[in-house]
């Protein structure tokens, strides 16, 4: 196998346009003296991106001359660390990324990740059959500031709703759960594997955020969610490697979209503890469709209608000057 930097750079570049899987490259693996170091801001357990060292290793997938160096944390650290400097790579979604260039951090989404995949969750003895039946109802969620919240309140909007018809108890992941396994709320709406774990401990689904986007607006195109994201100071300096690193991210999620059986084996790094057998035998059905196969024109076209949406319903002041992706070179 040919591989060069030219040759991995291009099928980099076919990969994140076309979304056909990353094979593992011969070559480097980054640890020689020359490599560059990339950070890469890891999600904690929990998140659905945290896939990505996992299957990167099961995998064996590199990048000559690229060294990942992970960083764990909540996202919210996450991207703080990013857009101070000290994360090279983090992930954002179109509307977390329109508000950071409106406030003059120059950053770009890169390449495919998630869509969204937010479950809106009852106990199995409650009266709500739909979401709608949930207005004026307590109801646990992530953080206001996370992407899936955004897209929610977008959502509602273009339903000609408000997110206000709801009362939102903000907090992070496991706190959240908490609070609904107490009876504290009366609901949840939250991401995968937690979802998933809930079900399968008697919660009821009753609603999911592509449902909703799906009847809002018609689109048979998932809504993206958080995709790998660069400054892009950083990107004009280093190429290679973030061709190469933004490579390796891209090659895991791809590669669970077209295998999602491997949801399974890296259930624990996900989050799902291992005696929770029933649940990680679950993941590939229920999470086979967060991951996303392309980075093509329609999508990159989401995006900016995502950010138009935005902007008419009040969440954006305006629209950025430049675009929310890059493209990599």
């Amino acid at each position: 196998m040919d591989t060069t930097r030219r040759h991995f750079l291009r099928q980099s570049a076919l990969l994140i346009g076309s979304g056909s899987l990353l094979a593992a490259c011969g070559g480097s693996s980054g640890s020689g003296a020359s490599a560059t170091t990339v950070s890469v801001g890891l999600p904690a357990g929990g998140n659905s991106l945290s896939i990505w060292k996992p299957v990167i290793e099961r995998r064996g997938l590199s990048a000559d001359g690229v060294a990942l160096k992970w960083v764990g944390g909540d996202p919210g650290q996450l991207q703080t660390q990013f857009l101070s400097g000290s994360v090279d790579i983090s992930t954002f979604g179109p509307l977390g990324t329109a508000l950071a260039l409106l406030k003059g951090d120059e950053i770009a989404i890169t390449g495919p990740g998630i869509y969204g995949h937010h479950k809106w969750l009852v106990r199995d003895d409650s009266r709500a059959r739909s979401v709608a039946d949930l207005r004026g109802k307590r109801v646990a969620t992530g953080l206001a500031t996370a992407e899936a919240f955004r897209a929610t309140q977008l959502i509602l909007a273009v339903q000609g709703a408000s997110a206000d018809d709801f009362t939102w108890v903000h907090s992070q992941g496991a706190a959240a759960v908490a609070l609904f396994e107490r009876g504290d709320v009366d609901a949840i709406y939250i991401g995968e594997p937690n979802a998933t774990i809930l079900v399968d401990g008697g919660a009821r689904q009753i609603g999911s955020l592509q449902e909703e986007w799906a009847s809002a607006t018609g689109s048979e195109l998932p809504l993206f969610n958080a995709g790998p994201t660069l400054r892009t100071k950083w990107l004009a300096e280093h190429p290679e490697a973030a061709a190469g690193a933004v490579g390796m991210l891209v090659g895991a999620s791809t590669s669970v979209a077209e295998d999602p059986s491997q949801l399974t084996a890296v259930a624990p790094a996900i989050g799902v503890k291992p005696a929770l057998k029933d649940v990680a035998a679950q993941l590939p059905e229920r999470m086979g469709d967060v991951y996303m196969k392309a980075f093509g024109e329609a999508e990159k076209a989401q995006l900016d209608e995502i950010v138009a949406l935005g902007v008419k319903h009040g969440l954006l002041p305006e629209a950025p000057a430049a675009k929310v992706y890059a493209e990599l070179t």
